[in-house]
């Protein structure tokens, strides 16, 4: 059926125009406002009664129309006084936006307190010459910057003279203590050799050698100015005494070989020989220094066996 208003062909059972609801019986008949739809057939003395498209009370925003090809449903529209709800994204889209604001402003709030503490204030650069302190070799004695003191006073202090009694006393009591750490080391090396104690013989070698490194230290401290030839005498004997530390210390490794099971000689015990070796000679050459200036005082004379 064709509509005489707008001209739009309908289907024969319609009452009105699907285009623009005008009555398909008369040409200027307005357009009526259509039924909602109810479940089952309602009075159409009592069904409630939608405005019209062209009613100015309508919000334009408020009406949703639903068209295309064969649509045989009315318009659909919200009445005045129902509360708008923005769509499901819009509203993510504003909360994730709120949230951002929240964020940079907690930010921007932490960055300023942050900048007014008082603990930040650059701090001066730190004036003075940069110092580098390296650590020795273990193989090397270290030697303490020690003075000898004498009955008359500080060696170094001005007008002072150096007791050459009082330097050969003190040498002399350090040739006691290096006598007793040669005694053990005998008896420990002779406990390994044969396989007996050989857990107590390593001890006792460890101990040794702490003993000659503590000696040679004391030793390159002494005083020795005011005695003759007493550079060359406090020289010998601190290599004498570092050399038998390196001899203590190889002799150890060995006895913990040997207390392992291991009973013999290996390169360890070879290596104590030769730095044995070496401070016996150091040892002869202090000998002939010092003897003779031990007997000017009084001392005992001493053999490299005693050193």
């Amino acid at each position: 059926m064709r509509c005489p208003n707008c001209d739009a062909e309908n289907e024969r059972n319609r009452l009105h125009c699907a285009r623009c609801h005008a009555g398909l019986g008369t040409t200027a008949d307005p357009p009526q406002p259509l039924a909602r739809p109810q479940p089952a057939e309602p009075d159409a003395a009592t069904a409630p009664q939608w405005p019209a498209l062209s009613d100015p009370a309508v919000s334009p925003w408020a009406v949703r129309t639903v068209s295309g090809p064969g649509t045989d449903q009315a318009p659909t529209r919200r009445w005045p006084g129902t509360p708008f709800r923005l769509p499901r994204q819009s509203r993510a889209t504003l909360v994730s936006a709120l949230a951002a604001v929240v964020l940079l402003a907690a930010v921007s709030v932490g960055l300023a307190r942050l900048a007014d503490r008082p603990d930040r204030a650059p701090r001066p650069a730190p004036t003075g010459l940069a110092v580098t302190v390296t650590s020795p070799p273990d193989d090397v004695i270290t030697t303490p910057a020690l003075t000898q003191p004498s009955p008359s006073g500080p060696a170094d202090g001005p007008g002072t003279r150096p007791d050459p009694q009082a330097q050969a006393i003190a040498l002399d009591a350090l040739l006691k203590a290096s006598t007793g750490s040669r005694a053990a080391l005998r008896s420990a090396l002779d406990a390994a050799d044969n396989c007996v104690g050989t857990g107590s013989a390593a001890a006792a070698l460890r101990q040794v050698e702490q003993q000659r490194r503590s000696q040679a230290e004391q030793a390159a401290s002494l005083v020795v100015d005011g005695l003759a030839n007493g550079t060359s005498i406090r020289e010998n004997l601190v290599t004498a005494l570092t050399h038998s530390a390196k001899a203590d210390h190889a002799f150890a490794a060995w006895a913990d070989q040997v207390a392992y099971g291991w009973c013999g000689h290996d390169s360890n015990y070879q290596a104590g020989l030769d730095e044995s070796g070496l401070a016996q000679l150091a040892k002869k050459a202090f000998c002939a220094l010092w003897n003779p200036v031990a007997a000017q005082f009084g001392l005992p004379a001493r053999t490299e066996a005693e050193v």
